[in-house]
């Protein structure tokens, strides 16, 4: 995957090591994330972040709409959960593992300043949109589990749109 940095001077985007056998055969382990800048070349690309010592999790980049944070979805396998860090942008500063345990579906929806929304199927099955603040890391919900499944979510202002499947057909919901 690859995202956008707000400014559009680049992307990030993820990648494994170039390969060594020639025939492309061999396993591909440690996944990373790099930084392009337009109009450089690809081996000037900046390592943004890597696990060493995970080396079948997977890494994938999304920028804030605000453009101040780098999230990143860490998943491992085919696995329906995923962890989510995220780097600050406009500090430099390193990855900050805001759900580290992968305990359920996390996505990104927005987020208000140092306050992330997500939709999440932790404790959830059929799906909820919780927040989490950088301090203190506690999961608040905001709109909780129905008997409908939560299909999908936008973030549009300070509203959440957020789609159901509801007796075989589509429903949609405003908070």
């Amino acid at each position: 995957g690859a995202a956008w940095r707000a400014d559009g001077s680049g992307f990030f985007y993820s990648r494994y090591d170039e390969p060594v056998d020639a025939q492309f055969k061999a396993v591909n382990y440690y996944h990373k994330l790099y930084f392009h800048r337009l109009g450089t070349v690809q081996a000037d690309d900046v390592l943004v972040y890597e696990r060493p010592d995970h080396k079948d999790w997977n890494i994938a980049p999304v920028v804030s709409e605000d453009g101040r944070w780098l999230v990143i979805y860490v998943t491992e396998g085919t696995e329906p959960r995923n962890r989510v860090f995220v780097q600050d942008l406009a500090a430099g500063s390193g990855a900050v593992e805001l759900l580290p345990d992968a305990d359920g579906h996390y996505e990104f929806l927005g987020n208000d300043g140092e306050r992330f929304y997500f939709h999440t199927t932790r404790d959830a099955p059929r799906g909820r949109i919780v927040s989490i603040d950088l301090t203190p890391r506690k999961l608040n919900e905001i709109v909780g589990q129905t008997a409908d499944e939560l299909d999908a979510v936008s973030m549009v202002g300070d509203r959440f749109v957020a789609h159901y499947l509801h007796d075989a057909h589509s429903l949609v919901r405003l908070y």
